[in-house]
């Protein structure tokens, strides 16, 4: 969910996605729901609620794997390498994918881990009776 709070050129990806919403564009998202992604998978949720239906669904799996499958059409993966010594600065990589069979592999994979996978709801009320019972 790290792309949550993604700005370009003054474009708030939170905006565009609530455009996607009123026309009917569904969207399923795989990620850890832990209490680092909290406000951002809430954020998210919300979304659902400002436009009126349920057009994002979000599933909590811990899986290694970083991408977006847009329409059949691209894959694209993204890689975070740390520099060895302190004085480089933080590397992402970008791999783009549009080979028919390897999206629709891809997309399997996808499905397969997402059917298995936990509601983010369910797992945010688990998140918050922890916390509750930590104070």
């Amino acid at each position: 969910m790290s792309w949550a709070n993604i700005v370009q050129n003054t474009v708030d990806i939170y905006k565009i996605l609530e455009e996607i919403g009123k026309k009917n564009i569904s969207i399923k998202i795989l990620t850890r729901v832990d209490v680092d992604s909290l406000d951002n998978v809430q954020k998210f949720l919300a979304l659902n609620n400002k436009v009126g239906k349920e057009f994002i669904e979000i599933r909590h799996f811990q899986q290694p794997l970083r991408a977006f499958i847009i329409d059949k059409k691209i894959a694209r993966f993204k890689e975070i390498r740390s520099p060895e010594q302190k004085k480089k600065k933080k590397m992402w990589i970008f791999y783009n994918i549009y080979d028919r069979e390897w999206i629709e592999w891809l997309q399997k994979i996808f499905w397969n881990l997402f059917t298995k996978a936990i509601p983010a709801e369910k797992r945010i009320k688990e998140i918050e009776s922890i916390q509750k019972l930590a104070t």
